[in-house]
């Protein structure tokens, strides 16, 4: 199977349940693997913010995206 992530993201969104087995047994790549660590820390960040999380919460996500690279 293709581990290209758009292929990946297009055969989920079709409901694909090879892939979707594939994705839960690990025989896919995770989306760690596909971003660098400033983004995987912005994009965690993100879902933090998403999730209304505690301030203490987003101050660790917060903090680690800066430990990665990113400016306010």
């Amino acid at each position: 199977m293709r581990t290209d992530h758009r292929e990946l993201i297009r055969r989920l969104a079709l409901n694909d349940e090879s892939t979707l087995g594939d994705v839960m047994a690990g025989r896919i790549p995770g989306p760690d693997s596909l971003l660098d660590t400033k983004t995987r820390a912005l994009v965690r960040l993100a879902g933090l913010v998403a999730l209304d999380s505690e301030t203490a919460s987003l101050q660790v996500g917060v903090d680690a995206a800066f430990g990665a690279g990113a400016q306010d």
